[in-house]
């Protein structure tokens, strides 16, 4: 799972995976399309957007190169595939998402504490407990 890559809301979307993925013990030809890297997931109802997705190719030559939307490569053995899938959009106003939920996120390495705050108006300790006051505030302020 991607941390931040969720579309943020009162209901957010998944987060966006990274996997990677390539030939053994012979070549490979990988023909994709990846929509979500001009298309991502949109929110709706006050919700955010996911990320977008992404993709690459890791060569022999230890190079990382990035691979456009529509891809026909060969991959040699040793060589991987670096595929960013986008997560989903979030609905309704992030700031409406019940602090126990984000807190969850966080634990669940879904959500950063920085992002909780930032986004959601919700502070989580260092400790990983939610600071009732610091939240109230926060989310008064918006």
């Amino acid at each position: 799972l991607i941390p931040d890559s969720e579309g943020a809301g009162r209901n957010r979307g998944a987060p966006g995976i990274l996997v990677e993925y390539g030939p053994i013990g012979g070549r490979m030809q990988a023909v994709f399309v990846h929509d979500g890297n001009n298309n991502n997931p949109k929110g709706a109802r006050g919700g955010l957007p996911a990320s977008p997705s992404g993709q690459a190719a890791a060569r022999l030559s230890g190079t990382r190169e990035a691979l456009p939307r529509f891809t026909d490569t060969w991959l040699d053995d040793g060589e991987y595939l670096i595929s960013i899938a986008a997560g989903g959009g979030g609905y309704g106003d992030p700031k409406l998402r019940e602090p126990e939920r984000v807190l969850h996120d966080v634990s669940e390495g879904i959500i950063t504490r920085e992002r909780a705050e930032r986004v959601y108006g919700v502070a989580i300790t260092a400790d990983h407990r939610l600071d009732v006051e610091k939240t109230r505030t926060l989310r008064v302020a918006r």
